[in-house]
């Protein structure tokens, strides 16, 4: 401590303070002499069975001059640990207080779950849950005889396969439009026979952009894909190899490579009253 210890040490930093840099440590050992108080050295907390040990043993030693200038002291640490808890329940607890004295009206309590009243009668409402979504069934993918896909409550997966436009030959604008575009003659010389699907244990997935290739499992964990979507989420693969998701586009190595040849983009539609094959 003090001037020959401190080092590099600032005296104020964010909001933290240091006022007895200036002192050596015999001054303060003076200090706390005079004044009556403990001064732990190094020596002493080293002495200590742990160092756990050593810094609860500060702590205890100064919780007395601390109460002895603030003797609501602990009180406030306790309410300043707990009121972001506290508050939230007191917030609650006042909405519902109002809306039993207005007699009508209804306090959400978490996503589908509510307080009513009316009528002189006070209620839970809870909403009914979501139907699962249903798996998509297995189909062939086959985009140079068939262009459109039914995946299931009025969404349809449209495939075209056409010469490369402005975006696709530069790589340049609209990044996120392009990860649904694809190489075609690539696409069909590696996976002749896709097939449009929902996930199956033991599928991989390799992330364009990301390298390496990982179980489909983890990589929808990682993307946080909640669960009830998971299943019924379309994606094109072949075999356990999955060469395109919905949502994060194709897999690495077949994006268009700026030439002339064809290229296969993929589009989700929704078609209200549509459910007919195609």
């Amino acid at each position: 401590t003090g001037l020959h210890g401190a080092g590099g040490i600032r005296p104020a930093r964010d909001f933290y303070r240091r006022p007895l840099l200036c002192l050596t440590r015999a001054e303060v050992e003076d200090y706390c002499a005079a004044a009556g108080l403990l001064a732990q050295s190094a020596a002493a907390a080293q002495s200590a069975p742990c160092p756990a040990a050593a810094r609860r043993s500060g702590q205890v030693w100064a919780l007395g001059p601390l109460q002895a200038a603030d003797p609501l002291i602990l009180e406030q640490a306790a309410h300043a640990l707990t009121a972001p808890h506290r508050d939230v329940e007191e917030t609650y607890i006042r909405l519902i207080c109002a809306l039993v004295a207005r007699g009508s009206g209804a306090v959400q309590l978490r996503p589908g779950v509510r307080l009513r009243a009316g009528g002189g009668v006070l209620w839970l409402e809870k909403a009914a849950p979501a139907p699962p979504a249903q798996r998509l069934e297995a189909q062939p993918f086959c985009p140079g005889r068939r262009a459109e896909y039914p995946l299931g409550g009025g969404k349809w997966l449209v495939a075209r396969v056409e010469k490369p436009g402005f975006q696709e030959k530069t790589q340049v604008v609209h990044k996120k439009d392009l990860k649904n575009v694809a190489d075609y003659a690539r696409i069909a010389l590696l996976h002749p026979a896709l097939t449009l699907r929902g996930r199956q244990p033991g599928d991989t997935f390799c992330p364009a952009g990301r390298g390496g290739t990982k179980p489909l499992r983890k990589w929808m964990n990682e993307q946080a894909i909640p669960p009830e979507e998971r299943d019924s989420l379309p994606l094109l693969a072949c075999g356990s190899k999955v060469v395109w998701v919905c949502g994060a586009g194709f897999a690495e190595g077949f994006a268009p490579d700026g030439g002339a040849g064809l290229v296969l983009h993929l589009e989700i539609e929704a078609r209200k009253g549509e459910e007919r094959g195609c």
